[in-house]
């Protein structure tokens, strides 16, 4: 079998558009006049439709002009013939149910009047992918000539209905192009007299309105990317796609001349992962059909003057949720289970792409039937529900203070993964938690657009009535969103005027340089001889050094020091005098920037990282048989641990809490580990035995790691969890226990003794503790046998070894997991009783109160 036929449909389509993206002429890339409506998407005249998705760009990557395609059977039916010596072009479909004889409860064959087999209309557990082979017109003999049709509509009014309906934020002026602003979910557009034609005009708002349509309230797309980035040109490639679909379905034509920039990110996005041709042609549809939506709300208003003046509501869309829930399930679950081909995903984004559609047009249908009252109360609901949604005052509530906050009646938003003070709740209870408040709402300044301030200890509350909101991270004043930048823009850093406080020794000097980039300053620090030193850092914990420095007395004291926490850096020269409150102000305002724009780009590479591990996981496969890893450590093959063809590497995927996979473990043949690169590692742990089991599980059992996690789950006949390391632990134990409240949690840590030994710590025991500690949990460890811990290298630490390397065995390692875990139930069941009659006994005393308060009244 050659290499291109073993290449799957997407990653043929992707190799063309390839090449047709670095000559200019993949589909999206072609402008079309307006005027011309259905005038170059394909379709197929025999059965009046047009082909969608990744069959769409297939075949408009075939440069025809003529838009009709055909099988040869159909050609051959209208009376028309293939030219000999013609070759087709590959499309692909999938089927979803099929006919198969009904049975009876005892698996009987179900028959009819006439003794035929009833049958029924079945869906596929896992969808079938079958191809066709289609001809373009220009290479059929015999068809007719094709005949445009006139366009019997005002495509800029079509237009104009389509932005009225959506209701979106769509402001003019103020700049010279056009976008999206996620964070106020508002569409920016150039006046329209700097268009010179409307339907330029409207081609552009509409592509915009194609981004809206990402918002988390519409389609939820991934918006978060920042400009320039290759997630940004993938989002810009679905909307391009979509406006290509809008301008031939309204006929306002197709200008891509404002997106060449992205070629680039385009080639190396379908370089990188050839299902992303798919996934994009998918999301555009999805966007097309969204937009389908808006129109027929505008229709809907004009046949209805009652629903006109509601016209300018969001489009209702809880309608697509329920009738989407299943087929996002299966989608999901296509998209977990690493057996899943790539045909298989695709089959699976195209089955969610029919239901959008259908879902759609059950959501208009339906619209069409409301009438007056039930219109106006469900927009009136979205509408009131939207303006809660934008009033949240967010609030930063340590987790152990939790319960005090949601008492003041605090609530948790899982978006943000925050808490908030409800609209018409009095903030004033809340004043200990909002000193590290965000703006009042969603749409207000992120936290990665913040304008940070120079604001000296002195001038702080003046800062404040000003509208400086503080940042505890970053320790610096910024700009809040209600602000008022007038009476704020003295503490900008760039107008912060050089002074010079008394003098004081290059020494002295030195070291408050290095208190002011975030060092703490003690003991023999700084060491002036042009050597390189580290240095405690704020934040950082036992051990840890994040802080650097090298600095000299010789001719003109001068030195280099860095903050690698925060990325405050400084060159030092010695003045004479010590920096005064505005300079420290301003040299931590420039670190807070610093810091900003460091964790945006991790935020960035995570990102990134977690959609490459995403498509890694595509093409590897269920262990069946144990890897050199699995049998070194004498463990059997669990649900979610992966291996690719040749069945040496161990791959272990890591998600967070939500069940989304972020990143992924590869280990080695030889045991040797490594996380993928630049992904999140921090809160994400893999679940052995499938992220669905843990949630039946009695309790949350938490090893270190793999090995570890998968003789516990053979131990205890459960799911449970691995954190990867010890440092990780407390972090995977505060997730889960959000996610579970209720479950009692166990920490099976390792006994890290032969580094207790040498290096005076233990890891695994201090980390496991703590983890414990933080989620009201226990902290248990393994009971070897005596002299098993002092072998050598460094003798057994945890579960695994005490499973396969102990003489205790696995009949050991299953009765102290066990006990732990029944220990662990029985002290969450004590808790719990004891939570109860606590709180019974309070109202009782309450009741008591209000009832000697009654007395107290009647006597005077």
């Amino acid at each position: 079998m050659s290499e291109e036929t073993k290449k799957t449909f997407p990653e043929k389509v992707a190799e063309k558009l390839i090449e047709a993206l670095k000559q200019g002429t993949a589909p999206w890339q072609k402008p079309w006049q307006p005027g011309e409506p259905n005038a170059f998407i394909p379709h197929n005249p025999t059965t009046g439709q047009r082909y969608r998705g990744i069959n769409m760009i297939q075949l408009m990557a075939q440069e025809r002009d003529d838009p009709r395609w055909m099988t040869y059977n159909q050609a051959k039916d209208t009376g028309a013939q293939v030219r000999r010596g013609e070759h087709g072009t590959q499309v692909q479909y999938w089927k979803f149910t099929e006919q198969q004889d009904k049975t009876d409860e005892n698996g009987k064959p179900v028959l009819d009047k006439e003794g035929q087999p009833v049958k029924e209309e079945v869906r596929l557990e896992r969808p079938k992918v079958f191809s066709a082979t289609v001809f373009n017109a220009s290479q059929i003999d015999g068809l007719p000539p094709l005949q445009r049709k006139e366009q019997a509509w005002d495509a800029n009014e079509r237009a104009e209905g389509i932005l009225n309906a959506s209701g979106a934020d769509i402001r003019h002026g103020g700049q010279d192009k056009a976008f999206y602003r996620p964070s106020s979910d508002s569409i920016h557009l150039p006046d329209k007299a700097q268009f010179p034609e409307a339907s330029g005009y409207y081609a552009t708002a509409l592509h915009e309105l194609g981004h809206w349509t990402g918002h988390p309230s519409r389609l939820d797309r991934d918006l978060s990317h920042p400009f320039g980035s290759e997630g940004y040109a993938k989002e810009e490639l679905r909307a391009e796609i979509a406006s290509m679909i809008v301008g031939d379905d309204l006929g306002i034509g197709h200008d891509p001349s404002q997106h060449a920039a992205y070629v680039g990110s385009w080639i190396k996005a379908l370089q990188d992962d050839p299902m992303e041709v798919f996934r994009a042609a998918s999301d555009a549809e999805k966007i097309h059909g969204y937009l389908q939506t808006l129109e027929q709300k505008q229709v809907q208003a004009q046949a209805n003057p009652q629903a006109v003046r509601q016209e300018q509501q969001p489009v209702d869309v809880s309608h697509l949720e329920t009738g989407l829930e299943l087929v996002a399930e299966r989608e999901q679950a296509v998209r977990r289970d690493p057996a899943s081909t790539a045909e298989d995903l695709a089959a699976a984004n195209e089955e969610m792409r029919e239901a959008v559609d259908n879902a759609i047009q059950n959501a208009t249908d339906s619209q069409r039937r409301d009438t007056g009252p039930a219109i106006q109360e469900r927009q009136q609901a979205s509408q009131v529900q939207q303006e809660v949604e934008t009033d949240k005052t967010f609030l930063n509530v340590p987790y152990r203070e939790k319960e005090e906050a949601k008492a003041l009646g605090a609530k948790w938003d899982r978006q943000e993964q925050a808490w908030f003070v409800p609209p018409g709740v009095d903030v004033v209870p809340f004043a200990k938690w909002a000193n590290t408040m965000e703006a009042t709402s969603q749409a207000s300044t992120t936290k990665n657009e913040r304008q940070y301030l120079a604001v000296p200890f002195a001038d702080r509350q003046a800062a404040k009535d000003n509208g400086a909101l503080w940042d505890t991270a970053a320790k610096s004043w910024y700009v809040g969103q209600k602000a008022d930048m007038e009476q704020l823009k003295r503490w900008l850093p760039e107008n912060v005027p050089a002074q010079q406080g008394p003098p004081m020794s290059p020494m002295d000097e030195f070291a408050d340089a290095l208190r002011s980039i975030g060092c703490e300053v003690s003991g023999q620090h700084p060491i002036m001889d042009g050597k390189k030193h580290r240095i405690t850092a704020e934040g950082d914990k036992k051990g840890e050094q994040a802080g650097f420095y090298v600095g000299h007395l010789d001719g003109h004291p001068a030195g280099y020091m860095k903050n690698n926490r925060t990325g405050a850096e400084l060159r030092w020269k010695s003045k004479g005098y010590s920096l005064d409150p505005e300079q420290k102000a301003k040299l931590q305002a420039e670190a807070a920037e610093k810091l900003q724009a460091r964790a945006a780009e991790q935020d960035r590479l995570h990102k990134e990282a977690a959609q490459r591990v995403r498509g890694q996981i595509a093409n590897l496969h269920p262990i069946t048989e144990p890897t050199p890893y699995l049998q070194a450590k004498g463990i059997e093959p669990a649900t979610g641990a992966l291996t690719d063809r040749q069945g040496q590497t161990t791959f272990i995927p890591a998600t967070d809490a939500t069940g989304k996979v972020q990143s992924m473990q590869y280990i080695q043949a030889d045991g040797t580990k490594r996380f993928a690169k630049d992904s999140a590692k921090e809160g994400c742990f893999h679940v052995v035995g499938g992220f669905d089991a843990l949630a039946k599980a009695p309790a949350l059992a938490i090893g270190e790691g793999y090995a570890t996690a998968a003789s516990l789950s053979k131990a205890l006949g459960f799911a449970t969890v691995a954190a990867f390391d010890s440092g990780n632990l407390p972090a995977v134990a505060k997730a889960l226990h959000e996610k579970f409240p209720d479950k009692p949690i166990v920490i099976f840590g390792d006994d890290d003794q032969h580094l207790m030994q040498t290096e005076g710590v233990n890891p695994g025991r201090k980390k496991a503790e703590e983890a414990a500690q933080s989620v009201g949990g226990q902290a248990v460890f393994p009971v070897f046998a005596p002299g098993e811990q002092s072998g050598e290298p460094k003798g057994f630490t945890d579960f695994n070894d005490l499973a396969n390397k102990s003489s205790l065995g696995s009949d050991g390692l299953e009765r102290q997991a066990k006990y732990a875990l029944s220990s662990a139930i029985e002290e969450r069941q004590t808790a719990v009783i004891a939570q109860k009659q606590e709180k019974q006994l309070a109202q009782g005393q309450e009741i008591q109160q209000q009832e000697g308060g009654r007395r107290h009244v009647l006597r005077h």
